[in-house]
């Protein structure tokens, strides 16, 4: 029975050591399994880590998800990633905003009273 349990220790220690790995091919878009352009959800993460969907959701015997640090580090990025987002779309945005003031100016400048 205490092969076993080791066995089943060990197991788990290599699925997180996988899910880590997965976790910073991800962040480095430097994936194995997913094409360029994937989106940032869990079952992307399963895929490059090569588990079941549902092995990110398993619970130990004290009913807390064996796999909770991996997750929370998963969800950091992914927050940055869309400010990053929002950042660059408020920029261009501001950008367009001034092109149209100065077509705006120029326009007005060229009427006649």
């Amino acid at each position: 029975m205490n092969a076993l349990q080791r066995h089943h220790q060990s197991r788990v220690e290599k699925t997180r050591q996988e899910i880590t790995d997965a976790h910073k091919r991800m962040i480095h878009k430097i994936t194995r399994v997913l094409a360029p352009g994937f989106k940032w959800t869990k079952a992307n993460l399963a895929k490059e880590a090569g588990i079941a969907e549902r092995t990110l959701r398993d619970r130990d015997a004290n009913k807390n998800l064996r796999y909770e640090k991996e997750l929370k580090a998963f969800a950091r990025p992914k927050k940055k990633d869309e400010k990053t987002s929002l950042q660059k779309r408020n920029a261009e945005l501001e950008a367009e905003n001034l092109a149209l003031k100065k077509k705006l100016a120029t326009l007005s400048g060229h009427r006649t009273p």
